[in-house]
């Protein structure tokens, strides 16, 4: 009779430790910063598993829109994104409740990611105001790619019946047709320098283009969360100058009902490895662990993080 009385007690324990043992992260394409980057901090994370507990698995996802809904709605426990879609999605509030943006937290701020405009040299086009009747590809749906795209053709006043023809393929499938002359022009978000930026100029006849001051004003008013960016001259051949342009940032979310103890021993062992995650992307080189807790966020940091950068020495 003891020991029955006593199994209870005894099974609840197991089951409280292995309660947050799964953490989720949507990325992106595979040719893209998103994916090495979130396969990565799961690496790190699951090296520590066997006495934290938590395993952590990495997705590649159609991109930036879909991984903030599914945050939002609990199909990912964390997901990349850019800083204006999570602060976007954080402001909606659904009837249903189902996609209550106010759920989202923010976990990390990455890296930025300046919008470029890459078009095809023999195509003829040296300004931003001459692609109409060129065509263009929008990336595929639920992509940050997309929003890029659509943000670019408003600010222009142009639509979609601008072109000659639109493609909707995602970043692996967009190089691809790029170099093989079915596309002449691609937008992208990346962070700097990209070897994806880097084979689409140097290998498939690309050139960057520059946002003229005028336009950036008109996007920076239409889109709050955007911000003035410059592409460094000298990181890609034949582009000696500065490319204006703009952008946001890369983070990393949350939603505030994933618990405590996930968040904080993932977030834990990233900062024990900061060194480490500098040298596996140029984008991260400069990675410290003011910028990665970045309180100024797009949405408010998960409490945990908070926790986790106390554990770390900084600021709580």
């Amino acid at each position: 009779m003891l020991a029955i009385c006593t199994m209870p007690a005894r099974a609840q324990a197991p089951v409280e430790a292995f309660q947050d043992k799964l953490v989720t992260i949507g990325t992106a394409s595979r040719s893209g910063s998103f994916f090495p980057i979130g396969t990565k901090l799961c690496e790190i994370v699951n090296r520590s598993r066997n006495t934290d507990l938590v395993r952590c698995v990495a997705y590649a996802t159609s991109g930036s829109e879909y991984n903030t809904k599914a945050v939002i709605t609990g199909d990912l426990t964390m997901g990349m994104t850019r800083s204006d879609l999570a602060y976007a999605a954080y402001r909606h509030v659904g009837n249903d409740g189902e996609l209550n943006g106010q759920r989202l937290r923010l976990v990390m701020s990455l890296y930025p990611m300046p919008v470029v405009v890459i078009v095809k040299r023999s195509s003829g086009i040296a300004r931003l105001d001459q692609l109409a009747g060129h065509s263009i590809n929008y990336g595929n749906e639920g992509s940050g790619q997309r929003s890029e795209v659509e943000m670019l053709v408003h600010a222009l006043q142009l639509t979609r019946a601008s072109f000659s023809r639109v493609t909707e393929l995602n970043t692996t499938d967009m190089g691809k047709a790029f170099c093989e002359g079915r596309v002449d022009v691609i937008v992208e978000a990346l962070g700097n320098p990209s070897a994806f930026y880097q084979r689409m100029i140097e290998k498939c006849d690309g050139r960057m283009l520059s946002f003229t001051p005028d336009l950036v004003a008109r996007i920076a008013h239409d889109y709050p969360l955007v911000r003035p960016m410059v592409v460094p001259g000298g990181l890609y051949a034949g582009h000696a100058t500065p490319t204006l342009t703009v952008g946001y940032r890369a983070v990393l979310v949350t939603n505030a009902h994933v618990s405590d103890p996930a968040v904080q021993r993932f977030v834990r062992n990233t900062l024990d490895h900061l060194p480490e995650l500098r040298n596996l992307d140029p984008v991260l080189a400069y990675l410290d662990q003011e910028q990665l807790l970045d309180a100024s966020g797009p949405v408010p940091l998960h409490d945990a993080v908070r926790r986790a950068l106390a554990h770390a020495g900084g600021a709580p």
